[in-house]
């Protein structure tokens, strides 16, 4: 009988950092879209601005205060989006798909020091 268990590898796409000076009242693109499908997201407000986060772009064009991610000031978000499915496989997986874009603005004041980060890790096939 053959062994139908796949190993997998957690892979990082290179980190996205936006300084608060690009982080403005309009909403700004978070560096580059996605390469991968992300399993696991991290975002990591190292401001002093709370910030609200998007990846609906068309949403934004009808309203401009709509949000998905509300992230304080000084603080950090963990979507744990499905690291623990085992498939590679684009059609089976819940994931932020490859070609995401993340979106950023402030909420009431604009930052003043440090950068937003999001960090992408995805799964990988052992060969």
């Amino acid at each position: 009988m053959a062994n139908t268990m796949t190993a997998m590898r957690a892979t990082h796409d290179p980190i996205r950092e936006l300084i608060w000076s690009e982080i403005g009242f309009d909403w700004t693109p978070i560096d580059t879209p996605l390469t991968h499908p992300a399993r696991l997201v991290v975002l990591q407000n190292w401001t002093d601005s709370d910030l609200m986060i998007s990846t609906k772009w068309t949403d934004l064009l009808i309203d401009p205060d709509y949000g998905e991610i509300a992230l304080k000031a000084s603080s950090h978000r963990v979507l744990d989006i499905s690291s623990n499915n085992f498939s590679t496989q684009t059609g089976g997986i819940f994931a932020y798909p490859a070609g995401t874009q993340f979106w950023v603005r402030w909420i009431d004041i604009a930052p003043t020091i440090q950068s937003l980060y999001l960090e992408v890790i995805y799964g990988e096939d052992l060969l």
